[in-house]
């Protein structure tokens, strides 16, 4: 069965991730494109693709399995309301929703039309964080005590690629980019518990924009493990996780595109010297993974072959929910973990 699908909303997440990510994998029979705006049409326009200005009509007129909803949170609920009881799975951009009680309506929606509905969280879907995720569950670093990510730039939140409504986010440009730090670190933990503190800052006095630095502190649902998430800017570029174990900690290095592991049980002069030379050689390692992947990757696109693409995180997770889509199968994110990062957007937006 090949998925016939329609994008909703052709701004620069449809155009660049999700357009690209539907013509180059053989699951997909991508029928129509739907957007308000003609512009917008225009700049998403594929030979061979239909397009539209209505979604009734759109989902009238085309045999759809599924639709993937890249407009803005806010018009999620309405969007779903008219393409649900068509029977026609969903896939939404992040985030899921613009409140938790649109995000438990969109769960209600998908329940009550017995559809399936996911959520693109794509980040969890790298080589790297795939790498990390199963030595986790390998019980690598023992039980897990507590996550951080941190994501720092030295970029100017007066200045967007993206359309103007990131503006209106209370962090402007990394106010876009915040759920993907939030459900990076709420995936080694036990689901979300309770929001404990959250920290701002405004070092620029950027107008119009509530913060240019965040802290958050979480607990999870066990209240055994400590989640923390920093985003900032006027610093260096950096993105990093780091799981802290019971055994051991492993860091993910999206800067590097690697997994490193630490356990430096031994704090002797020896044992320095060993740690040292274990990080040296893992660094090393993760280099010639990232030559070797490049270049089988380039050779692969040469061919047309979409095993090319498997280090792009929105081809990887589309292809499973497709998978999911053909099967019947569990989606690759589920609501219930989409929602959890919009609890924690909604708590940050009351507090500023």
């Amino acid at each position: 069965m090949t998925v016939n699908t329609a994008i909703i909303g052709c701004g620069p997440a449809a155009r660049n991730q999700h357009l690209p990510a539907l013509q180059l994998n053989p699951k997909a029979n991508l029928v129509a494109l739907c957007d308000l705006d003609t512009e917008a049409l225009q700049k998403a326009e594929t030979e061979g693709v239909r397009t539209y200005t209505d979604i009734e009509e759109l989902v009238e007129n085309e045999a759809l399995d599924s639709v993937h909803i890249c407009t803005p949170p806010q018009t999620r609920v309405d969007i779903a309301g008219t393409v649900m009881p068509h029977g026609i799975d969903v896939l939404f951009e992040k985030p899921l929703a613009a409140s938790v009680s649109d995000g438990q309506r969109l769960k209600e929606l998908a329940a009550e039309h017995d559809v399936l509905a996911s959520v693109v969280h794509n980040k969890l879907f790298t080589p790297y964080f795939r790498k990390a995720r199963k030595r986790v569950e390998n019980g690598d670093v023992g039980d897990v005590v507590a996550t951080d990510v941190i994501h720092s730039s030295d970029s100017d939140l007066t200045e967007t690629h993206r359309d103007g409504w990131v503006n209106e986010l209370p962090g402007g440009e990394i106010g876009e980019g915040l759920p993907h730090r939030i459900y990076m670190a709420l995936a080694f933990c036990d689901g979300l518990g309770e929001v404990e503190c959250v920290s701002f800052r405004n070092r620029e006095n950027v107008d119009n924009i509530a913060f240019d630095g965040i802290c958050i502190q979480i607990r999870d649902e066990s209240g055994d493990q400590l989640v923390s998430v920093r985003v900032l800017t006027n610093t260096i570029n950096r993105e990093q996780l780091t799981v802290y174990g019971s055994d051991g900690e492993l860091v993910v290095d999206n800067n590097l595109k690697a997994v490193r592991s630490s356990t430096f049980e031994d704090t002797t002069a020896k044992g320095i010297v060993k740690e040292s030379v274990s990080q040296v050689i893992q660094q090393l390692r993760g280099v010639a993974e990232n030559a070797l992947g490049f270049a089988t990757r380039t050779a692969y696109r040469k061919m047309d072959d979409p095993r090319g693409e498997e280090s792009d995180s929105h081809f990887v997770l589309i292809d499973h929910y497709l998978d999911a889509v053909q099967s019947g199968g569990e989606p690759p994110v589920t609501l219930d973990e989409g929602i959890e990062t919009v609890e924690v957007l909604e708590i940050i937006d009351r507090m500023t």
